[in-house]
């Protein structure tokens, strides 16, 4: 029987999806004390972030294809009992280097957790109710970008950064059990195949659809939105504004809402107007907000207010960029959900190294998120602008 995609299932998948975001942002405020205790360079603790990001992007691309052929849930079981594996031995890492293999696997196995996740997604639905789903899902999973960064503050001191990986072993041990008795597997059984001439068809057909490779440029190029103002926040609100790093955790925790909400809404709105369009108007208003940020820096040297408000409304739409382009993309190549969402995914992390050192360029980091923004939205808008016409062809030609 393939489960239902209820309420239950959602949140079970959110609980997959969140679990990177926790194992990245619980554990920053550690950073400085984990550096000490190991004995280890500035470097070599950033790099326990780096190559989990990159073990995230690889997991995806792994995974995907793979559960094609096998189905989703054998690999979900997989990669929640090797983040338990991972998440105990970085508790018990004796060195730096220990450290930073360890959470390169922790990261492919979360990276195969976010793309099971919306290949179960695509596998029971398509079109509206796709799209709504996608959205649901990330108001679910938008709760720990809020309470991971405030946790890992709070604990640090009484727990120290060891303590924070157990809680993370902790979860990660009931994603194992979510994965065993919530998450059914949901992949329709194809006729024939299987093996290598499943993974070789996949990529023949994920290369060759045209509108899935419009909603994939439309997706990832909006991370660029996301990503940047992350790298760019403690540049901006800390170095520029003068804000202590409490207060600024105020204004993460306001713009986590906003992106909370905005799912919501959208979740909403797709029930009364076509995903695609949208997906083109939350572009357009993200480009005004980009504009809007960028002219403000360039002509005033960046408002305090401005950037505050043209922040919160441009994450506000970003939930209906990132939830409309995933289910039109992934709808697009469903017989293949999982490469393709293992693609859509993999791009998305691509960007998410581009942008990163960019917004630290030049001497006016609000200047430099205001262009990041507006040339990411801007090239997901002309993404989202060859799928329209593309997706009017094909109605046309149908006619």
């Amino acid at each position: 029987m393939r489960p239902e995609l209820g309420v239950g299932l959602l949140a079970a998948l959110a609980l997959m999806i969140s679990a990177g975001p926790f194992a990245i942002d619980m554990y920053l405020p550690a950073l400085p004390t984990l550096r000490r205790d190991l004995g280890a360079t500035t470097v070599g603790a950033q790099l326990t972030l780096t190559t989990f990001m990159v073990g995230m992007a690889v997991g995806q691309l792994i995974t995907g294809p793979l559960s094609d052929v096998t189905g989703r849930r054998p690999p979900l079981i997989a990669a929640t009992v090797l983040s338990v594996v991972c998440a105990v031995a970085s508790a018990l890492a004796p060195s730096v280097g220990v450290l930073v293999a360890v959470r390169a696997v922790m990261g492919l196995a979360n990276g195969a957790c976010v793309v099971l996740a919306r290949a179960i997604v695509a596998d029971l639905a398509e079109g509206r109710r796709a799209a709504q789903a996608y959205s649901l899902l990330m108001a679910m999973m938008g709760i720990a970008p809020v309470v991971a960064p405030l946790t890992g503050g709070l604990l640090v001191e009484p727990i120290g950064w060891r303590g924070l990986f157990w809680i993370l072993a902790a979860i990660a041990t009931v994603q194992v059990i979510v994965a065993l008795l919530v998450v059914g597997e949901s992949k329709p059984r194809g006729p024939g195949g299987g093996g290598w001439r499943t993974f070789t068809s996949g990529v023949r057909v994920v290369a060759s659809t045209r509108l899935f490779t419009a909603y994939t440029v439309g997706f990832a190029a909006a991370a660029g939105v996301l990503f940047g103002y992350i790298a760019a926040g403690p540049l901006v609100f800390i170095d520029h504004f003068g804000m202590s790093p409490r207060m600024y955790a105020v204004v993460f925790a306001v713009n986590s809402v906003a992106l909370v909400t905005g799912s919501l809404v959208n979740s909403r709105l797709v029930r009364r107007f076509e995903p695609l369009s949208v997906l083109r108007a939350a572009g357009c208003v993200v480009l005004c907000c980009g504009l809007v940020l960028l002219g403000d820096a360039v002509l005033s040297g960046g408002r305090l207010p401005v950037v505050l408000v043209t922040l919160f409304v441009a994450l506000g739409h970003m939930p209906g960029i990132f939830g409309n382009a995933t289910a039109l993309g992934v709808s697009a190549v469903r017989s293949h959900a999982g490469l393709g969402s293992a693609v859509m995914g993999f791009c998305q992390f691509l960007v998410a190294g581009a942008v990163s050192p960019l917004v630290g360029l030049g001497d006016d980091p609000v200047v430099a998120l205001g262009l990041v923004v507006t040339v990411s939205v801007g090239l997901s808008l002309c993404g989202t602008l060859v799928a329209d016409v593309l997706t009017r062809r094909v109605t046309g030609e149908r006619r």
